[in-house]
């Protein structure tokens, strides 16, 4: 017989939520000093892995992996379904609801994972590319592992031990990118890659399974009669995550049909830096947010202070790495990749907007989740991606560069635009005071870009010189910011205070 209240059945203590609104703040801000501890070593560890993986594996072979990639994510992304976010966003969960949420999960994993295995023909054909059909295979069990992550993640991260997530995350990273380094160095090229996926997530599975102190139900007590709010939520979620890698994926795909690989190989990299940012810091400090925003989504003050503040912070961190890459992008790519892809310069420049302006967008978004709004999100994602498609379609003909822009634009100015618009209807944060806010955000990440861009092109030097000269003036317009910033500045100090402490 299933449960469906709280408190019924000893198991749903796992996923009862102790701590008060009250001391919520304080939560928060001690698990995002540990979250930036943790992140900034795997973002360290990522970017060495980075330059080794390309240096011993070929253009061409990241080109074949960039191909297969788009499917993988988009079908990741839709298996999960939302419902993780579920697991956090409710006030209150049971065993049996979480139980059959995760073999709900389990099971559109399997289905996704076989067909992406089985797509594998189809996109050599529709590439011209005879070698994809083994990386889809090998790719497959990704889309699996994916699923079994999120669930167990979510329950850590309802119960605030964020810490312990980003503690797992940062060993499986060093184990997979370890393991990556080694089949590069033996000659096994794009395989490298798929090691380097396909060990992460398992290496994290068998640790969340170990800690999280928490066993499902068997599959045939599932109760989707009891789960249908949560899956009509997170049938949005999944229907809007689904949009969403196709909207981050699009541009791949286009540029692989009608270029090469080797031009797919050149974008996916370029990305692929300048998204680590918002991945390795941004989407780990949103795993405080979530829980956090969800807690407040009734009271309008502290919803709208929370908010602010979160983003203002999370810009802090991230923007200085959208700064380097719009103001260095020649030293990034010449010390992080080496000279055979000097190509990915004008690229990576590019797209030095997106850690510049994802957090904001990101955590707009988020706000509506956590305010239970996923079909208005849903909806947003619709209109977001047929504009993207149009700027896609437009700008295809001008070439690779131009496409690139064109989508930078329609996505941080029109869906941007739009986004504000929908979250200032369907959650406490009003029209004016997001504006506001987010045009002051634009200001702070413009003015250490022109100032660094100035540095470097109004005086002639040395390249060495040169990137100096660059990363000076980045630093002194953030000194600036944080010298005009009390608040920022006592910020700073508690989360330098507590991040020591971490070993």
């Amino acid at each position: 017989m299933q449960v469906s209240l709280q408190g019924s059945d000893p198991r749903d203590a796992v996923f009862e939520i102790p701590q008060t609104i009250a001391g919520l703040g304080a939560k928060t801000g001690r698990s995002a000093s540990l979250i930036l501890a943790f992140s900034i070593f795997k973002v360290c560890l990522t970017l060495l892995t980075t330059a080794i993986l390309a240096r011993y594996v070929a253009p061409t072979e990241h080109g074949l992996f960039a191909l297969v990639i788009p499917v993988v994510l988009i079908a990741s992304g839709l298996s999960e379904f939302g419902l993780s976010q579920a697991v956090v966003q409710r006030p209150k969960i049971s065993h049996a609801l979480v139980s059959t949420l995760l073999w709900v999960n389990l099971s559109l994993g399997l289905l996704l994972g076989l067909g992406v295995a089985a797509l594998g023909g189809m996109a050599a054909r529709f590439y011209d590319q005879p070698d994809l059909p083994v990386l889809f295979r090998m790719l497959a069990p990704y889309v699996v592992l994916v699923v079994l992550n999120t669930q167990l993640t979510a329950i850590l991260r309802r119960q605030f031990r964020l810490g312990l997530i980003e503690a797992i995350g940062l060993a499986a990273t060093v184990f997979a990118s370890g393991a990556a380094v080694w089949a590069a160095l033996l000659g096994w090229g794009a395989a490298a890659l798929v090691v380097q996926l396909l060990l992460q997530p398992l290496a994290s599975f068998l640790a969340l399974a170990f800690v999280v102190g928490w066993r499902p139900s068997p599959p045939w007590h599932m109760s989707l009669s009891l789960a249908r709010g949560a899956l009509s939520f997170g049938g949005y979620l999944a229907a809007e995550r689904l949009l969403g890698e196709v909207m981050r994926n699009l541009q791949l795909i286009i540029i692989g049909r009608h270029f090469s690989e080797v031009a797919a190989a050149l974008f996916h990299r370029s990305q692929a830096i300048a998204q680590m940012p918002q991945r390795r810091l941004g989407a780990p400090l949103l795993g405080a947010v979530l829980p956090a925003l969800s807690r407040l989504q009734d009271n309008g003050g502290a919803f709208e202070g929370m908010f602010f503040r979160i983003v203002s912070r999370s810009n802090f961190v991230l923007m200085p790495f959208g700064c380097l890459l719009i103001v260095l992008p020649d030293v990034v790519v010449l010390s992080l990749l080496g000279p055979l892809w000097a190509d990915t310069i004008p690229l990576v420049q590019l797209l030095g907007t997106l850690p510049i302006f994802a957090m904001t967008l990101t955590c707009l978004a988020t706000a509506l989740i956590a305010c239970g709004r996923a079909r208005e999100l849903f909806y947003f994602r619709v209109v977001s991606v047929v504009l993207l498609g149009l700027s896609l379609a437009i700008s295809l003909r001008f070439g690779l560069y131009a496409m690139v822009a064109s989508y930078l634009f329609t996505l941080v100015f029109l869906s941007g635009g739009i986004l504000l618009s929908v979250v200032s209807r369907y959650t406490p944060l009003g029209f004016g005071g997001l504006l506001s806010f987010v045009s002051l955000e634009a200001v702070h990440a413009l003015f250490p870009c022109v100032l660094g861009l100035c540095a470097r092109y109004f005086v002639e030097l040395r390249l060495f010189e040169e990137a100096l000269l660059g990363l000076i003036a980045i630093g002194g317009a953030l000194l600036l910011r944080i010298g005009f910033s009390p608040s920022l500045r006592g910020d700073i100090a508690r989360v330098i205070k507590p991040a020591r402490a971490v070993p």
